[in-house]
């Protein structure tokens, strides 16, 4: 079932709900564009019953309910004709809700790492990349791991990405005394064979993963994750968590190695 058809079948509506359900149907384009508060005025309830109507729908929030509304309305209304190359129209105002919903989830992103993330991590961390005689940096994304990588080296830290240089330490060297290895990943951390072995040739081990605690890291830095139903959402939260967490290492990092030098 679409949305529509979700606000027209109203099951397990409650009264309130039905009566938002009914004001939405014959208010579609001037719901799409319309706060959750405005949307609460007009029904007269509480800007509560429209979220908890728009969470029983299957949405995170009103603002994922307002995005599925305007999408669906747009492909209605740009039936048979073609912008662009797409099948359907968006309105300006359209994508400014977009812009605005991930502008949102990645301010949040960024205030549950302020919260959550302990500084010391960071400085610890820093500490021990800035003094490595070598370090290393996995990640399941091998993009970030190889950008990560390259600014250790501007700051002159010896580093490599042992995924894409085939090189695999704890089977090269007998120690490693001295290294330190730097794990990220956007999900579950899979790299714990690789973090047991490094640790036991003498390196030392970071993970940057949404684990709580990863028993083969000596620091773990857990990037905050979210479940909204919407993996779009979830990941630009992720992305976001990670982008601050790495970019906090950078600066760090830079700061303990001019203040060695």
């Amino acid at each position: 079932m679409d949305i529509l058809e979700i606000l027209q079948a109203k099951a397990d509506f409650s009264g309130t709900e039905i009566k938002i359900a009914d004001y939405v149907l014959e208010h579609c384009r001037q719901v799409s564009g319309i706060s959750a508060n405005a949307l609460a005025r007009e029904t007269f309830c509480s800007a509560t019953s429209v979220i908890r109507m728009c969470r029983k729908m299957g949405f995170s929030g009103y603002r994922e309910f307002q995005i599925a509304l305007a999408a669906r309305l747009s492909k209605q209304e740009g039936k048979g004709k073609r912008t662009n190359g797409y099948n359907f129209t968006l309105r300006v105002a359209d994508a400014e809700a977009v812009a605005e919903m991930f502008s949102e989830t990645m301010a949040k992103a960024v205030d549950s790492c302020l919260k959550r993330v302990s500084p010391e991590s960071f400085l610890r961390a820093s500490v021990w990349m800035s003094q490595a005689r070598r370090l290393y940096v996995y990640g399941s994304d091998s993009f970030s791991a190889l950008a990560f990588c390259h600014t250790m080296s501007k700051f002159g830290i010896a580093s490599a990405v042992p995924g894409l240089s085939h090189e695999k330490p704890y089977r090269d060297k007998k120690s490693l005394e001295g290294d330190v290895a730097l794990f990220i990943a956007y999900s579950d951390c899979g790299f714990r064979e690789e973090m047991s072995l490094l640790r036991k040739r003498g390196c030392r081990v970071i993970s940057v993963s949404p684990e709580s605690d990863c028993p083969n890291a000596d620091i773990s830095i857990r990037i905050p994750k979210i479940e909204t139903g919407c993996p779009h959402i979830e990941t630009a939260y992720a992305q976001a968590a990670f982008l601050y967490i790495t970019t906090c290492m950078n600066y760090m990092t830079e700061a303990v190695k001019r203040a060695e030098s």
